[in-house]
């Protein structure tokens, strides 16, 4: 019995020389044994547990790299004109690129999206380098700041992409890209547009999505062949007055999402035969100028939602091509007679008008309506029954949604337009069917 006791005291004193030179007592000399996974863990200055998985990532890092020195290695081989160095994690511009001759004498098109690429100073430096290019693409890179001066040295620049970076402006010297033809630095941080830019008369597409925009530059008026503006989500107050008189080719205008409360008199004025998409949603738009749908005879979608237009005007008669309009979310009360001369249309949203009471009836010769859009309009009780003629449509939504609980729909529809909705097949969603006058009396009777 006293030797186990013995022992176990034995064992507790080399439990406790144990746990000093844990603490740094005992023997200095004795080494703390560990596994390889924990010292590479160490080793990355990370939790020992992510050590794998940091070292994958680092080998895909390496990978990514040796595609990019691969792909100059390729176009060196095929005397190819295009280089796509995508995604390859490079933060600055593979010194392999720039020392070739070859390359620097013939390389077009570079695409160096989707990279590490932030100082434009370094970069435009290296891509000085390549004589002829022509397109260049540097979307989903870490650009910050101002634009490079140096990139008004790539003269013969056709095509430049900066879109999802931080840029907050462009350089004078951009003045130099007068091939210049696309444009697009959608999601960026660009306050101006600088006055160079009137030296872009070749501009075919300009896509400037998501800055902080406050105005365009009357430069524009210079862009006489441009086909398509993009200028959605910045915050502009206000358009240049001749806004558009210039662009003779314009067919494609998005302004949605800004802070325009009315519109120039004349704008678009002399593009009337090409314009054939038109986006002013989400504004502060109260009006619409008379003359903006005058001539614009080609227009075939028309945006204007969420805005706090009261009534549009007759002129919208002109739009004879129009196939699709949306009105949702402003304070319409109605709808102008001259509607029904726009024979070509579709689809009509107007969801979310409070005070819309009344539908004209004119809605009747709409021959190829196939959706019309009215929900969330309480304040409309009926339909006009001229709308039985409308013999295309498939989809009809009267519903009352958002109004608070126990509300009932309040949009009645006559037996004759139900049932010619039925014989079309049309899914109509909300509304209320109107009893007949029979219906009516013996229900009166019975009570």
């Amino acid at each position: 019995r006293i030797m186990p006791k013995a022992k176990k005291a034995g064992g507790k004193k080399k439990k406790a020389t144990k746990g000093s030179k844990k603490n740094g007592g005992g023997n200095s000399t004795t080494e703390i044994k560990t596994t390889p996974y924990i010292i590479s863990g160490r080793e990355s200055c990370i939790c020992p547990r992510l050590g794998e998985a940091y070292h994958r990532s680092s080998h895909v890092e390496e990978i990514k790299s040796s595609l990019a020195i691969t792909a100059i290695r390729k176009a060196i081989e095929s005397s190819s004109d295009a280089l796509d160095v995508a995604g390859c994690a490079i933060s600055v511009i593979p010194r392999r690129l720039i020392s070739n001759e070859y390359l620097r004498q013939e390389i077009v098109c570079l695409n160096l999206a989707r990279n590490r690429l932030y100082d434009s100073e370094l970069a435009f430096e290296a891509l000085c380098e390549l004589k002829v290019l022509r397109r260049l693409d540097l979307r989903g890179n870490d650009l910050v700041g101002k634009l490079s001066e140096k990139a008004g040295r790539l003269h013969l620049l056709e095509e430049v992409h900066l879109d999802d970076n931080h840029l907050t402006g462009l350089p004078t010297s951009c003045c130099q890209w007068k091939n210049l033809q696309v444009f697009t630095a959608s999601k960026n941080s660009l306050k101006a547009l600088p006055d160079g830019v009137k030296q872009w008369s070749n501009l075919r597409e300009c896509n400037v999505r998501s800055n902080e925009l406050t105005t365009l530059p009357d430069a524009i008026y210079n862009w006489t062949k441009l086909e398509t503006l993009f200028a959605a989500n910045n915050k502009l107050k206000s358009l240049p007055l001749d806004f558009g008189n210039n662009m003779t080719s314009l067919k494609k205008l998005e302004l949605t999402g800004n802070e325009l409360e009315d519109l120039p008199e004349n704008m678009l004025s002399h593009c009337a035969a090409t314009m054939v998409y038109l986006n002013l949603a989400s504004n502060r738009l109260t009006t619409l100028p008379t003359k903006l749908f005058t001539t614009h005879s080609t227009l075939r979608e028309l945006q204007l939602y969420r805005n706090r237009l009261t009534d549009l005007p007759p002129s919208i008669k002109n739009l004879a091509h129009l196939t699709r309009l949306s009105v949702s979310n402003n304070k319409l009360k109605t709808f102008p007679e001259e509607l029904g001369d726009c024979a070509s249309l579709r689809e009509l949203y107007a969801n979310y008008n409070a005070t819309l009471s009344e539908l004209p009836f004119s809605m009747g010769r709409l021959t190829r309506l196939e959706e019309l859009a009215l929900r969330g309009n309480p304040k409309l009780k009926f339909l006009p029954s001229s709308m039985t003629r409308c013999e295309e449509l498939k989809h009809l939504d009267l519903r009352i949604v958002g109004t608070g609980a126990g509300k009932k729909e309040v949009c009645k529809l006559a037996p004759e337009l139900r049932e010619v909705l039925g014989g079309l097949k049309c899914v109509v969603r909300g509304g209320v069917s109107k009893k007949g006058k029979g219906a009516a009396g013996k229900g009166k009777k019975k009570k």
